[in-house]
C-alpha cells in the first residue's frame, strides 16, 4: 500500500478522521499540538488532511459563483436531507466513493468582554492577541490566514515560516508576513500599527507599505502614515502585557484609553484636568494605582457614583 493510494476502507476512515480535525482547527477548539502529533504519527494522515484541505480550497473558489440556473445540477439530490442535519449549520459534507465528510466553510469566531484579553494560535501558526471588547472570525486555507476584525483591537504575530496572513477591517486589507502587527478600529478608522517586521495596507485607492517603527491610520478614502516613537509604541502595545503607558498624554486622553477596560466609567467632572499631563504603568485590571497616583500626584479628588463609576474633581 502507497501512501498516494491508501486502501478504500483505510481511507473513508482517514478522510472523515482528517475532515474532523479540519474543523476542530477552523473552529479553534483544538491544540495546535495534538494535531501535527496526529498528523505526524502516519504519512497517510498527512495526505488524508492535504486532500480535505485541497476539497476546501476548491470550495472557496467556487463559493461566488451561481449555479443555480445549470439545468445539469438542480436535478441531482445526492444528498438526504438527513445527512445535510447531521452535517450541522455551517458545514458541507462532502462525499467521495463509499465514504462522506463534514467541511466546515464557516468561519470561526472569537470575542472578548470590556477588560478580557485573550489568545489565539490558529492551524498554521499564526497566534492573535484580542484585546478588551474584541470580535473577530477566521479561516485558515492552503494560502494561508485570513482574519476579519470586526470590532475592538487585534495583535497579530506571523511567524517567520508561515504564508501570509490577511487581516481585513474597515475596508482594508492589511498583508503581513514574518511581522508583528498592531490594529486597532477606532470607530470608522482604522489604526495599524507594525511591531516588528512590515505589511502593506490595500484600500480601495491606494496601496501602502509599513515598516517597523511606522504606523497608519485609515480613514474613509485616506491613509496616513507616520512614524512611531518608542513612548508611542509602549502605548500602544502595552494591553498584551494587560497595563496602559502612558508618555506625556493628557488626562482626558489616558481616562479614554482606561474606560476601554473597565466596565464603570472613570469620568473627568472638571473640564480644566483633561488637559494635565499624566505619565505611569498601570493594570487594565484595576485601576487602584492610577487612580492613587492622580490623588497624590494632582490632589485630583475621586468620587465613587452611585452607578460605580469614578468621578474626577479639584
Amino acid at each position: 500500500m502507497s501512501v498516494d493510494d491508501p486502501e478504500p476502507t483505510d481511507w473513508t476512515a482517514l478522510m472523515e478522521e482528517a475532515a474532523l480535525w479540519h474543523a476542530r482547527l477552523e473552529a479553534g477548539t483544538v491544540d495546535l499540538s495534538a494535531f501535527e502529533a496526529w498528523r505526524d504519527a502516519n504519512p497517510h494522515h498527512a495526505v488524508a488532511y492535504a486532500r480535505i484541505l485541497d476539497t476546501a480550497d476548491s470550495i472557496d473558489e467556487l463559493k461566488d459563483c451561481d449555479l443555480s440556473q445549470d439545468p445539469d445540477l438542480q436535478p441531482r439530490r445526492t444528498l438526504t436531507r438527513r445527512r445535510w442535519l447531521q452535517a450541522g449549520a455551517g458545514a458541507l459534507v462532502v462525499a467521495a466513493g463509499s465514504g462522506a465528510w463534514v467541511l466546515t466553510q464557516s468561519r470561526a469566531e472569537a470575542s472578548t468582554r470590556v477588560g478580557e484579553r485573550r489568545s489565539l494560535t490558529l492551524s498554521d501558526g499564526v497566534r492573535l492577541e484580542l484585546n478588551t471588547n474584541t470580535h473577530i472570525a477566521w479561516k485558515t486555507g492552503r494560502e494561508g490566514s485570513q482574519v476579519w476584525l470586526e470590532q475592538g483591537e487585534l495583535g497579530v504575530v506571523v511567524p517567520p515560516s508561515v504564508k501570509p496572513c490577511k487581516v481585513t477591517a474597515a475596508g482594508r486589507a492589511i498583508l503581513m508576513t514574518a511581522a508583528d502587527v498592531n490594529v486597532r478600529l477606532r470607530a470608522s478608522a482604522l489604526e495599524v500599527t507594525v511591531v516588528k517586521g512590515d505589511c502593506t495596507i490595500d484600500g480601495d485607492s491606494d496601496v501602502q507599505k509599513l515598516v517597523v517603527g511606522q504606523g497608519a491610520l485609515a480613514s474613509g478614502a485616506e491613509t496616513r502614515v507616520r512614524a512611531i516613537s518608542n513612548s508611542d509604541l509602549d502605548f500602544t502595545t502595552a494591553w498584551r502585557q494587560d497595563a496602559v503607558v502612558f508618555n506625556g498624554q493628557t488626562l482626558g486622553v489616558a481616562v479614554e484609553e482606561y474606560n476601554r477596560y473597565l466596565p464603570r466609567p472613570i469620568v473627568i467632572v472638571d473640564p480644566d484636568l483633561a488637559g494635565l499631563r499624566i505619565g505611569g504603568r498601570f493594570s487594565t485590571r484595576d485601576p487602584a494605582d492610577f487612580l492613587e497616583n492622580l490623588q497624590s500626584s494632582f490632589s485630583i479628588h475621586v468620587t465613587v457614583a452611585n452607578d460605580g463609576s469614578r468621578l474626577l474633581s479639584k
